[in-house]
């Protein structure tokens, strides 16, 4: 088989996995089964990420030929996602059908004393971001009060947006904790309901912390992945920032 490049972003040195909604079985050695996530390749040193959180390293020559031609397939899907140009910053959304509100409603909740809330907008915004995180993911934890921050600072001056957190975490104590303990200040998708909306989860990339805003519509405005390309969570938010600020 072919040698797969280097080009393919490994994300054990800036985001985590984001859990095992792809796990995959590998074989290793033509013996060994494992169940595990990709997460990324250096040379030829295979990364995966296992349930327990643990990650494994093996060689690609140890791999089955299924195996090395799935990896080629995951680093070609990856390579040739382009992501979609910001619509013009005169697009306004509030007064019209918004494809984002419409597949929220009744799909939100905040967290309160007793567990979980639901939560119902008074308003419809003009841009989202879709927040993907977990309780679980260091660098999560380093870029969340960055958002929370921007987000309290932002929604005093501007109330045409909204976060939306769409959890990785293992389960919904997880989720709860986790946004308690960083003092998130907006809503999220119900933790029973993230599975049944592809139409969010399409907005996800390799790897978490991934910030995604996107319009009213659900066009994309700006990524944590360009080109597949980890480009990092504060690059979206800062976009947002000027968005709001300029319209530009």
């Amino acid at each position: 088989m072919k040698q797969i490049t280097q080009s393919f972003l490994l994300f054990g040195l800036v985001v985590c996995g984001a859990g095992l909604a792809n796990a995959h079985e590998w074989t290793i050695d033509g013996t060994t089964k494992v169940e595990a996530e990709f997460s990324g390749i250096i040379g030829d040193t295979v990364f995966l990420s296992k349930a327990d959180g643990s990650e494994q390293k093996v060689s690609l020559a140890s791999l089955s030929a299924d195996d090395q031609a799935f990896i080629k397939d995951r680093e070609q899907a990856t390579t040739s996602v382009v992501t979609a140009s910001p619509p013009p910053p005169t697009a306004h959304h509030t007064s019209g059908y918004s494809v984002i509100a419409n597949l929220l409603t009744g799909k939100l909740v905040v967290p309160d004393e007793n567990g979980f809330a639901d939560y119902m907008p008074n308003s419809t915004p003009d841009y989202y971001a879709i927040y993907f995180s977990a309780g679980w993911c260091g660098p999560c934890h380093r870029f969340t009060p960055k958002l929370v921050n921007f987000y309290q600072q932002m929604k005093t001056q501007h109330s045409n947006f909204e976060v939306i957190f769409v959890s990785n975490d293992r389960n919904e104590h997880d989720m709860l904790g986790y946004m308690h303990e960083l003092s998130m200040p907006w809503p999220a998708v119900r933790f029973a309901e993230i599975k049944s909306l592809p139409e969010i989860k399409k907005y996800e990339g390799r790897g978490i912390p991934c910030l995604v805003i996107v319009d009213a519509q659900g066009n994309v405005v700006a990524d944590s992945f360009v080109n597949g390309r980890y480009v990092g969570a504060e690059s979206p938010m800062n976009r947002l920032g000027k968005l709001l600020d300029t319209g530009q």
